[in-house]
């Protein structure tokens, strides 16, 4: 903790003064009196004792720098190593009051501590039925419960936030932080209901490349078909001609012939976007569904998810540049731009006749472009990034130029459910729980905690999508999972009970 910082000294009243020199007399006299019994030591007897103070106190006064200007936190702590393991079946606190109806911080099922294998590694709990829970890294059974693990607190403290320090008459406290200069150590949520305060992880995002990928959807799944599409030339409403059965042939010319499809089915999988003409030279053409395609991998690793205010349950994820992941991809570049790089989208087969087999590899870069931007307006179709409403996001996407759809992309953040969260483990020195009357920026804490109780859990979690590109465009376009907020599961909760007891 930081030293102490000395208040000016005030001067005393006349009548406590004559007081304290009364008692200071008394104490002289009572030593006198007493002192023949005392005993003195050597200087090596001395060096054989220890000894410090079990409680510690500071004093930090805010300043503007830090956000906290017009507050002096006076602070007092324990000079010990506090170690926990318990569990809370239900954990409501700010429930009413000033914030109205409902609680500050709800929470089913709160652990501290957990139960762990050999290593030392927490045992997760096994996904629950119905849910998007992952598996967990140790599998939850009795040959892995081999020890508990504690969530510790070095030198846990109080800290008080007071307004107006310098006035006798004004001072008062506003806000009140439970903490510890080192807070380490699993914690878990069965459910995480409310949050208020601020917590914060990252997203690390693979989208894994593939050859021989269908470009629209499986037959199956039909129909695929991009807005404002044009339908010359489509078939089985938009579905990829790999798996779908073959359609009727003597309808066109033997440069654009009918009998499409009857393709076996992609190994790469199914993109999943909805059909459009990709090239139209008049005497040929090529549409989505007629392409097969290979492509790279992309990763984008340490993207910011923030939660910060009163009572909720939705963080946002910023940093993806979802525009510049799908220019990497078809680019086959790192930075998102359209410099070509590498690797980029190629035309492994095609279901379009003769002509575009011969000249569609030659002529795909100079389409690249017009493919990226068909992909990001899909991919603003399917996250609603203008408007919930489907007619109206998509008639805002009509009216927008490619540029800035590609600039709104990557500057949406995609929403995560705080409900998915059930494993934090804490590396803090700012990690704790507090309540004011106001909001207070504690000494350390980036943000101000609002009216109420708040819990501040820095770099909290992170989030790992690690999929196919397939089965991420899937979730997107073809469900409202990620738009949402629940792109991806996480772990259960960790076992915090010994044995086959339940929830202890």
């Amino acid at each position: 903790m930081k030293k102490n910082n000395r208040s000016p000294r005030t001067p005393l009243p006349n009548l406590f003064r004559r007081g304290l020199l009364v008692s200071l007399a008394g104490l002289v006299l009572f030593v006198s009196g007493i002192c023949h019994a005392m005993v003195e030591l050597k200087d090596d007897q001395l060096s054989n004792v220890t000894g410090q103070a079990l409680m510690q106190m500071n004093k930090i006064v805010g300043d503007v720098a830090n956000g906290n200007d017009g507050f002096t936190f006076y602070t007092a702590g324990l000079d010990v190593m506090l170690d926990l393991n318990l569990n809370i079946e239900k954990l409501q606190l700010g429930c009413g009051g000033v914030n109205g109806v409902g609680c500050d911080l709800d929470i089913d099922h709160f652990s501290l501590g957990c139960i762990a294998n050999a290593a030392g590694n927490c045992i997760s709990l096994n996904p629950q039925a119905g849910s998007n829970q992952i598996s967990g890294a140790v599998a939850d059974n009795i040959a892995n419960q081999n020890q508990m693990k504690d969530f510790s607190i070095q030198r846990p403290f109080f800290q008080f936030a007071i307004k107006n320090d310098q006035s006798k008459t004004l001072r008062e406290v506003v806000g009140i932080r439970m903490g510890g200069e080192k807070v380490s150590g699993p914690l878990s949520f069965g459910s995480l209901n409310s949050f208020s305060g601020r917590m914060s992880g990252q997203l690390n995002l693979a989208m894994r490349g593939a050859n021989n990928v269908a470009v629209t959807c499986a037959y199956g799944d039909r129909p695929c078909i991009a807005p404002g599409a044009d339908p010359s030339g489509m078939i089985h409403q938009g579905a990829s001609s790999w798996g779908s059965p073959g359609y009727p042939s003597g309808c066109g010319a033997w440069y654009d012939p009918c009998d499409r499809g009857g393709m076996g089915t992609p190994s790469g999988g199914y993109l999943n976007l909805g059909d459009d003409m990709i090239l139209d030279i008049g005497i040929a053409d090529i549409r989505f569904q007629e392409a097969l395609v290979n492509y790279q991998d992309v990763i984008r690793n340490g993207n910011a998810v923030e939660l910060s205010g009163n009572r909720e349950s939705q963080a946002q994820v910023s940093g993806v540049n979802l525009a510049g992941v799908i220019n990497s991809i078809v680019y086959g570049n790192n930075d998102g731009t359209t410099a070509v790089g590498s690797n980029p989208l190629t035309l492994a087969d095609t279901d379009a006749g003769a002509l575009v087999s011969v000249f569609g590899p030659t002529l795909l870069p100079l389409l690249r472009g017009g493919i990226a931007d068909q992909i990001k307006r899909q991919l603003a179709q399917g996250l609603r990034i203008y408007n919930a409403d489907a007619a109206t996001n998509q008639s805002l996407i009509n009216s927008k130029e490619p540029e800035e759809i590609h600039t709104d992309l990557n500057n949406y953040q995609l929403p995560y459910n705080v409900t998915n969260v059930h494993q934090v483990d804490v590396t803090s020195d700012d990690f704790g729980l507090s309540f004011q009357k106001e909001a207070v920026r504690y000494p350390g804490y980036t943000t101000a905690m609002l009216t109420g109780w708040s819990m501040y859990s820095p770099d909290a979690f992170t989030l790992n999508i690690d999929q196919a590109t397939t089965t991420l465009m899937a979730n997107i376009l073809g469900s409202s999972a990620a738009r949402d907020g629940n792109i991806i599961g996480l772990e259960p909760a960790y076992r915090n009970c010994w044995g086959s007891a339940r929830f202890c």
